[in-house]
């Protein structure tokens, strides 16, 4: 990724000026003015590799041709991309790919979107080779993932993903040459989080899933962009069906805030959708049984059954749930249903579990009920605090942000978890980290307060707001003082020695962000452990800083919609409080009604 800090230059891509940040790679240069250079190995999620040599270049006063890959461009820089001794190289490169590389476009699931086939017709490639190709023996790999060694370009994407973006490293090349095969370590079947990035990644088809072998052919499906509907990660994902079957899950480079990653539920875990024992029609009890009946039939009874009961015990006899899974408009729906038609503010939804907790504490401390911080703000923090998120389990995507902040970035890494650092340990963002508190769930809001005591004790305090809110200051440190360190050591077993120095990596932070999960927010100290953490922010200095920020990780996909939907009893669609009377007129008078 360029420097975008770094000063910009000028270059040309046959014959076509360029501006960009110096340090840019002369491919992904050429790519801003529409030049399109082939390439097997590269790709921007990875460090530059430069193994497959298909992205030769002609670079102006250099004698030979360069890798478009791993060159960086300089001022006054002149490439020349489609030369014929650049084509040249590309046909020879090709040449001896296709040497060994089957014929097995028939079948293959790659074919029809295969990077090896467009480059093969491009440049017409043939092979003077006739020697026997090589042929690897099958390997069972899982029960997910299916490979292909036949097919491999030897390009290394695969071990590379694993490796830089999500630091698995469940994959390596063994053998020499073009006997190179991709296998992974043991006799056991493939050991890794499954999340498919090796599938996505791999420029041809080598490496597939085996959910949709053999299902289809890339024209028969139609795509179409949507969001993963597990966590609060919110994914974008393209699905692709054929007829009314969903096909294959996927998600390119670039799209949404994942950045086209994905993990294991949201790129294998479509089958649901089409499982035998999903429902798909309504079932209403007859003579204690549940049988099948029509839409219109079962709306039709649960109308009656609703008018019924009120008309008999009111309105407010009645409750409703609904899951964070459902869109922003069914949550809507439902709330206005049950305070509009029914007559009852008796709602919630799995919000409810942890996520509601969180959103409390914001809106008493920051005025706001959503996060104050971005993706981009994690990959960006120097600091980062993990409370009880488990966080490569429950929030997969968060997790490789996570990840880049610390191996690439350099970010201080600080985790109040009840996991233990085991190296080699898959799922376990403890590894990596720089301060590590391992204590049981239920002491996880302790925990927190020790660190709270440890900044308070050790002056970190930001000098300004002792002068401008001393109450609240002086309330603080009545609070924490009235814990003692032995009363702290031997609740959680942590020595304070370990607060305070993770209290100092925090204070000297400029980028803090702070991520609470769900040990922590479905605790029965979810609340006041997150106004705990907001005031270790606040205390700090950093609340308001650019960058800095608390935010609490959704278990469900869509939690933080049923807040701002109204699907909870506290509050009407926009967050607004149900006790704020403006706020409830205001929305009275939209819907028309008169709910009290």
């Amino acid at each position: 990724m360029p420097d975008t800090t770094a000063p910009m230059v000028r270059m040309t891509i046959d014959g076509m000026t360029v501006k960009v940040p110096k340090g840019t790679l002369v491919i992904e240069a050429a790519r801003r003015v529409g030049v399109m250079i082939p390439h097997f190995c590269y790709h921007p999620k990875l460090k530059p590799d430069a193994n497959c040599r298909m992205c030769l270049v002609e670079v102006e006063k250099m004698p030979k041709l360069q890798t478009a890959c791993s060159t960086p461009v300089d001022e006054g820089m002149s490439v020349r991309t489609a030369t014929s001794v650049v084509n040249d190289a590309h046909r020879s490169v090709l040449e001896f790919i296709l040497a060994n590389h089957p014929l097995d476009c028939p079948v293959c699931d790659q074919g029809g979107k295969c990077d090896l086939q467009d480059f093969s017709h491009q440049y017409t490639a043939t092979s003077r080779f006739i020697e026997t190709k090589r042929v690897f023996p099958k390997e069972y790999f899982s029960p997910l993932i299916e490979t292909q060694m036949n097919r491999c370009v030897q390009c290394l994407r695969c071990v590379r993903y694993c490796d830089e973006v999500m630091d698995v490293k469940a994959l390596a090349p063994a053998g020499r040459g073009t006997m190179t095969e991709i296998k992974h370590f043991g006799p056991h079947p493939l050991n890794c989080e499954f999340c498919g990035g090796c599938v996505q990644i791999c420029p041809v088809g080598a490496i597939t899933s085996r959910l949709s072998m053999y299902e289809y052919r890339p024209w028969m499906l139609k795509r179409a962009d949507t969001i993963c509907g597990y966590c609060g990660d919110g994914c974008q994902m393209t699905v692709h069906t054929k007829g009314k079957e969903l096909i294959e899950v996927n998600s390119a480079h670039g799209a949404g805030r994942n950045n086209g990653d994905l993990c294991a539920r949201g790129f294998f875990g479509f089958h649901a959708s089409s499982h035998s024992e999903r429902l798909t029609h309504p079932l209403i009890r007859r003579n204690g049984a549940l049988v099948q009946t029509t839409w219109e039939e079962a709306l039709e009874y649960v109308a009656d059954r609703i008018s019924t009961i009120k008309t008999t015990h009111g309105g407010s006899s009645f409750g409703g749930l609904i899951s964070g899974r459902c869109t922003n408009e069914e949550l809507y729906l439902f709330q206005k249903l049950l305070r509009v038609a029914v007559g009852t503010n008796h709602i919630d939804s799995s919000a409810r579990y942890g996520h509601v907790n969180g959103v409390h504490a914001m809106q008493l401390v920051q005025g706001t009920h959503r996060w104050t911080v971005t993706f981009e703000d994690i990959l960006d923090a120097d600091v980062l605090l993990l409370v009880g998120t488990n966080i490569t389990e429950t929030n997969p995507v968060t997790g490789l942000k996570v990840k880049e902040a610390v191996k690439k970035r350099r970010a201080t890494l600080i985790t109040i978890e009840p996991l233990e650092p085991v190296i080699g340990t898959i799922s376990n963002i403890a590894t990596l980290s720089h301060h590590h508190f391992r204590t049981l769930p239920s002491d996880i809001p302790t925990t927190v307060l020790g660190l709270l005591k440890a900044i308070v004790e050790q002056s970190l305090i930001q000098p300004n707001l002792t002068q401008q809110y001393p109450a609240y200051v002086g309330a603080v440190t009545s609070a924490v003082q009235a814990i003692s360190w032995q009363d702290l050591r031997s609740t959680t077993g942590i020595d304070p020695e370990a607060f305070k120095q993770a209290a100092k990596a925090v204070a000297a932070g400029r980028r803090v962000v702070v991520l609470a999960g769900q040990l922590l927010l479905r605790s029965e100290c979810g609340y006041r452990g997150s106004l705990t953490l907001l005031d270790l922010l606040l205390l700090t200095g950093k609340l308001d800083q650019p960058g800095c920020g608390f935010a609490p990780l959704a278990e469900e996909n869509n939690d933080q919609g049923a807040v701002e939907m109204g699907a909870v009893a506290e509050f009407l669609p926009g967050a607004c409080s149900v006790t704020n009377r403006s706020d409830h007129d205001r929305i009275m008078k939209q819907w028309n009604a008169d709910v009290s």
